[in-house]
């Protein structure tokens, strides 16, 4: 299923109703900067899961680093 997702937000200038590009206009969301949000996502997901340690949804390392550093303190 995530790959069917990943091919749907991918496919640009789709002309059928449900395609993202149509979705994303009623939604007045710039589909491009959408699709760039998603890859550095995945991107950041897939670098944390290989090391072992999947990143918390809406988590950054940089992130993680400054809470253990607050903990830390």
């Amino acid at each position: 299923m995530f790959r069917e997702a990943e091919e749907w937000i991918l496919e640009e200038g789709g002309d059928w109703l449900f395609s993202f590009d149509n979705i994303c206009e009623v939604l007045r969301l710039d589909p491009h900067h959408l699709r760039q949000g998603l890859m550095r996502a995945k991107e950041r997901w897939l670098a944390g899961s290989l090391k072992g340690k999947p990143l918390p949804h809406g988590a950054t390392k940089k992130k993680c680093k400054e809470k253990k550093l607050r903990a830390a303190a």
